[in-house]
């Protein structure tokens, strides 16, 4: 197997499955095994990781095997191989095998001989990088050393780089960070970005409160997730509520609960987010939308534990991690009196500033692989990303931040009939309309009513408005200049409640 393969993104090569396996953890030796006509490459392979690993000892061992498409064969051979290395294969190491560097052939030789205990080893698999600094993820058979009532049980397990086990309890820790970075696509290498993600590391495993700050699509859903998944509770539910997109009437039921009869429509008793997230965490995004009436119940839930809901005449005590994001100044909310400012320091105890991706235009490679990783697994013909379509890339301003870009690259994958995507992919991707024209001047005449033109004006404009910030109340809000409550009282007229 080549030591390097070809990219996704740009023209340059990421590591292989042999060098990826040496990376993902701490080996002292490498045998490859190979047949004559395989000396040549593995030879090739050998300087490879003497330059890439050169504190790895690494050897090259032929293999005499009969037939190379023959299981058999390759089974015979392998036997043969270690009859003659009993004495290194006797030594007290940790062995594992790389079946997917050799021929499908080899991979099924070691599988089955792993299988029926003729050799008691750690079969590795490797799903390769997509890009430059992104995790492989290994996944590795181990055979146990006995058997149950004649049938051989086979142990299968899948882990970021897990290729040893734990040495220390902070080894342990930072390979599990990485793993749910990797897991969850959080991915960069600017001192921006590490920082918040550190931030993030160092805050997480304590159940303290998090308000994560940064643009809209800047990921800050997905870095409060990633918090949950290294927190204390990973296991327990994570309940996520966008404060922006509820109507200020119902955002005390969602949050706290009711019981029957509390309101007009209440005709059943209704568990609230804080009572679902017991256990585990509650996500507040858009927190800078919570109504002013609301946040002193908001706060003294966070002070006591205790919710109580609408129509209730006590409340009860719940077990809930807080995590909030805004995409604005909260203390500029504070001045303007829209929000409380004992209850932003009871909300930031820990703070998370995400930058935009438009500071951060170096990790676009990065994205970019990522993104198109995942669309290729589920395109019939993959595609790539040419180093022109890369410039073109990290060109761009990416007003939507993460989020824009994944868009622009997933709509592209999927309408291009090319295989590899460049500049005038993307860019027809993006001639596409994203909004409503705006209406043309229409001239005075007789019949002409202005309150119809500006109220059909001001219809476009809020739908325009929407469209942009993806039904977003409060981003609209800010693109139209109005206030939050303006937006949510043209959607109740648009579909007719008021």
């Amino acid at each position: 197997m080549d030591p390097f393969g070809p990219a996704l993104v740009g023209s340059g090569e990421v590591a292989g499955p042999i060098l990826l396996a040496l990376d993902a953890g701490e080996w002292k030796r490498l045998a490859l095994l190979a047949p004559m006509d395989g000396l040549p490459a593995a030879a090739f392979i050998e300087a490879a990781v003497r330059e890439h690993r050169p504190e790895v000892s690494v050897e090259v061992h032929e293999i005499v095997c009969a037939s190379h498409s023959a299981v058999g064969a390759w089974i015979s051979a392998l036997r043969s191989w270690r009859a003659e290395q009993r004495a290194m294969l006797a030594q007290p190491a940790r062995w594992a095998v790389l079946a997917p560097s050799g021929l499908p052939h080899w991979h099924a030789a070691w599988l089955l001989a792993a299988e029926s205990g003729e050799f008691v080893t750690t079969i590795l698999e490797v799903t390769p990088a997509a890009g430059a600094g992104l995790a492989p993820e290994l996944v590795w058979f181990r055979p146990p050393p006995r058997r149950d009532g004649g049938w051989t049980v086979r142990e299968r397990a899948t882990a970021v780089y897990e290729a040893e086990p734990a040495r220390t309890s902070d080894a342990a820790e930072s390979r599990r960070i990485r793993r749910a970075l990797s897991e969850l696509g959080l991915v960069g290498e600017h001192p921006a970005w590490l920082h918040a993600v550190e931030t993030a590391s160092a805050l997480a495993p304590h159940r303290v409160p998090v308000l994560i700050q940064g643009e809209t699509g800047t990921g800050k859903g997905m870095l409060a997730r990633f918090i949950h998944r290294v927190g204390p509770c990973p296991d327990g539910p994570f309940v996520a509520v966008n404060c922006g997109a509820l109507p200020p009437t119902l955002i005390g039921s969602v949050l706290f609960g009711h019981r029957r009869g509390a309101f007009t429509g209440a005709d059943r008793d209704q568990a609230g987010k804080f009572e679902m997230a017991d256990g585990g965490t509650l996500f507040l995004d858009e927190i800078g939308e919570m109504p002013l009436e609301l946040q002193p119940q908001l706060l003294k839930v966070l002070e006591d534990g205790v919710v109580e809901p609408i129509g209730a005449r006590g409340g009860g005590r719940v077990d809930v991690r807080i995590l909030s994001a805004t995409n604005c100044h909260l203390m500029d909310a504070i001045g303007q009196g829209r929000f409380r400012e004992d209850l932003y320091y009871r909300l930031s105890f820990g703070l998370v500033d995400v930058p935009p991706l438009r500071e951060r235009l170096a990790d676009v490679p990065l994205l970019a692989a990522g993104v198109l990783k995942q669309m290729n697994g589920s395109l019939r013909a993959p595609r790539r990303i040419t180093a022109e379509g890369l410039a073109w890339l990290c060109a761009q301003g990416w007003e939507g931040n993460v989020r824009d870009l994944q868009n622009t690259i997933g709509r592209t994958a999927l309408l291009s009939s090319e295989a590899e995507l460049g500049p005038d992919a993307f860019a027809a991707a993006l001639r596409s309309p994203r909004s409503a024209p705006r209406p043309d001047w229409p001239t005075p005449h007789e019949g002409f009513r202005i309150d119809a033109f500006l109220d059909e004006a001001r219809r476009r404009l809020f739908d325009q408005a929407l469209g942009m910030a993806n039904g977003s109340q409060s981003a609209a809000a800010r693109l139209l200049g109005v206030s939050p409550q303006a937006v949510h009282r043209y959607m109740r007229e648009r579909e007719g409640k008021v």
